[in-house]
């Protein structure tokens, strides 16, 4: 399930990770959109939250009106409408994600193995970008104690995952590059399940 918060945002200010043209189908009813994306049909909720938009623009959309499927680390995903470039953020798991996608592109594009250990490197870098993206959105979302629980709650992920990363790197220390791309992905993996998991709280 996800939750989708229309909102204004003006393109000249960002620059995407991952853009796909998208294509708004319906409304089920003032709660529900379906978009599709690369041929795939999916079913958002908005959580009766119209932002800069009014509910019955929304419910007057037409079938087949464009768009782009965006996501940004320190944004989210969301649909962003061409013709009055207003975004549908979209809040939870995707079947996909954006980031997995934006990996396996960069490794299409280079598949050597030093090209692989970039690839890695950069798709570290947006799970944390996005793991504090996520965090930022849920606290704001939760009452002042829950709050103080989340932060918490995370102070013990990072001590967890550092433990981890230092674990893993006395394990995989060993001649070859193949080792570094075999660490990487186990530290990709402890933040990509820890972020995953915060972006499904977002769909409540």
């Amino acid at each position: 399930m996800f939750i989708v918060f229309l909102i204004f945002l003006p393109i000249s200010l960002f620059s995407w990770d991952l853009q796909k043209e998208a294509i708004f189908k319906s409304t089920n009813n003032p709660n529900f959109v379906v978009i599709q994306v690369d041929g795939e049909v999916l079913d958002f909720s908005t959580n009766y939250n119209f932002g800069e938009l009014s509910k019955k623009e929304v419910l007057n959309w037409k079938s087949g009106r464009k768009g782009s499927f965006v996501f940004d680390s320190k944004e989210g995903s969301f649909f962003l409408d061409s013709e009055t470039g207003k975004a549908l953020f979209l809040f939870g798991n995707l079947k996909s994600h954006p980031i997995d996608t934006v990996s396996n592109a960069c490794v299409n594009r280079d598949g050597s193995t030093s090209g692989i250990v970039d690839c890695g490197r950069e798709t570290l870098k947006l799970w944390d970008s996005y793991l504090n993206t996520v965090s930022q959105k849920l606290s704001s979302r939760l009452p002042e104690r829950q709050q103080k629980l989340l932060d918490v709650s995370q102070k013990a992920w990072i001590d967890f995952r550092d433990k981890k990363i230092k674990y893993l790197q006395n394990y995989y220390n060993r001649s070859g590059t193949i080792w570094q791309i075999i660490l990487l992905e186990n530290i990709v993996e402890v933040t990509k399940k820890r972020t995953i998991e915060l972006e499904s709280f977002l769909g409540f």
